[in-house]
């Protein structure tokens, strides 16, 4: 099944008000307020606990998770994300210069 972002974060935010999973402290730096960092959405509990920080290096430097049937996605709707995305990382703090890095690095649309 091809998870969204959304859904995925659901499911770790259910399986954690459940006991199912327990949060970690940041793998890199031990910082104990982190985020699940998903690799591949199909593995929903297939998490990594990340500080901010380190969550937005490991993005910077690896990309994000990309969908397995990206080709079956409109190339529009592609632009919308990207568009979203962009929105989002400015309410986030990230730069104008960031942004840049970040899509010229990962993204080509």
């Amino acid at each position: 099944m091809l998870y969204t972002k959304q859904k995925a974060g659901a499911l770790v935010q259910k399986a954690l008000n459940k006991g199912i999973i327990k949060r970690k402290p940041c793998e890199v730096c031990s910082e104990l307020k982190v985020d699940g960092h998903h690799e591949d959405y199909s593995d929903p509990l297939g998490i990594t606990w990340l500080c901010r920080k380190h969550h937005r290096i490991w993005h910077v430097e690896n990309g994000s998770p990309k969908a397995k049937e990206i080709d079956n996605i409109p190339k529009g709707f592609l632009k919308d994300l990207q568009d979203d995305l962009v929105e989002n990382l400015q309410r986030e703090g990230f730069s104008s210069k960031d942004i840049n890095i970040i899509f010229n690095k990962q993204l080509v649309l």
